[in-house]
């Protein structure tokens, strides 16, 4: 069984404890028998409380403690209510198996000792900062930034098909291709990219497929915001 000078000593850290040897000597040195913890937090928590309280009594471990100043101790009705409920199998999460932990520690000793997962997960921080810092760069370009903050307004129509015998169906006009892409229904989070398509195109023309059909925009300078 554990003892109080092993919790302590690893006090920072309790993963590497089995949840059931910390369990084991929580009930052991607890005048409340705990049959299952809400959290695995919840229990190192609690065991961490409880060894402290035995070093500062100058007990060892494994002697039943019936102080009240452990908060597990409980001595109003009331909060041995709370207990049981937090400590019920309806609990929202259940204490890892044995198997489970062990699954989990193995695993995030893996990552830790993978250098290659350890490089990848530095390559990928690196090209976001240096993206966002591209971005930010870019904006002190005066055209880029002007391009960027114009608002122009948009004429929408649907190319004819062979529903429309060849006819555009005109969609309408718009303030912004944003509000277009709202209105119409179209992905949102790909309309920044069409819109600087569309403004940097020769003929200030682009057309944006979607579902089989061809939504053609088109820049009306008298119509921007």
């Amino acid at each position: 069984m554990l003892t109080v000078s092993q919790i302590l000593a690893a006090s920072s850290d309790l993963s590497g404890f089995a949840a059931a040897d910390l369990k084991a000597f929580f009930n052991a040195n607890c005048s409340v028998e705990v049959k299952k913890f809400a959290t695995r937090a919840k229990m190192e928590e609690r065991v961490l409380a409880l060894a402290t309280e035995l070093q500062a009594d100058g007990k060892g471990g494994a002697v039943e403690s019936t102080s009240t100043a452990v908060a597990v101790v409980k001595t109003d009705s009331a909060e041995q209510n709370a207990d049981a409920g937090e400590e019920s199998d309806d609990a929202g999460e259940q204490e890892e198996t044995p198997e489970e932990e062990a699954a989990r520690l193995a695993a995030e000793a893996h990552a830790d000792a993978n250098p290659e997962a350890q490089a990848a997960k530095r390559r990928d921080a690196e090209a976001r900062s240096a993206q966002s810092a591209g971005v930010a760069r870019s904006w002190l370009d005066a055209d880029v930034r002007r391009t960027r903050l114009t608002r122009h307004g948009v004429s929408v129509a649907i190319k004819g098909d062979e529903e429309t015998d060849g006819e555009d169906t005109e969609m309408g006009t718009y303030r912004s291709v944003a509000e277009a892409f709202r209105v119409i229904g179209l992905p949102f989070d790909k309309h920044i990219k069409f819109r600087l398509a569309l403004k940097t195109s020769a003929q200030k023309v682009a057309t944006f497929a979607h579902d089989g059909k061809q939504y053609e925009f088109s820049l009306d300078a008298d119509a921007g915001e």
